[in-house]
């Protein structure tokens, strides 16, 4: 489902569909999910993506554990994955998964090649290697 305003009902049904009668460390509705998206698009901007390199692009995301030690198993989080079109951000997948406490937000983006070879000429731009 293409991640805009209009599919904002599709999304929230897939996620209830997903989680269940879970709320916490679960993504509840598409507002969540559009946030993901801008956040992924401006990472990409920010390390110097360029707009023709974005597509293929992949977001696996889930929320982070619970932050109180007192919490000794994991828990339900729901896990999502979108991708890059020409088109937008797309959900693709949603699944229920778990996190444990203390467990870091899972933000992990995958990226083509020439959006690989963008990153690095925006890394080392500036400077030069020496022999």
């Amino acid at each position: 489902m293409k991640i805009n305003i209009k599919n904002s009902v599709k999304i929230d049904a897939a996620l209830r569909a997903v989680n269940g009668r879970s709320a916490s460390f679960c993504y509840t509705d598409a507002y969540e999910i559009r946030a993901l998206a801008v956040r992924a698009e401006e990472t990409l901007a920010e390390r110097g993506v360029r707009k023709k390199h974005v597509r293929g692009s992949t977001l696996d995301a889930s929320p982070a554990g619970a932050s109180a030690k007192n919490y000794k198993y994991a828990a339900n989080a729901s896990r999502v994955t979108l991708t890059r079109t020409p088109g937008g951000w797309y959900l693709t997948d949603v699944a229920m998964g778990s996190v444990y406490p203390c467990a870091p937000e899972l933000f992990a983006l995958t990226v083509p090649d020439k959006a690989a070879s963008d990153i690095v000429a925006h890394a080392m731009s500036g400077i030069t290697v020496s022999a």
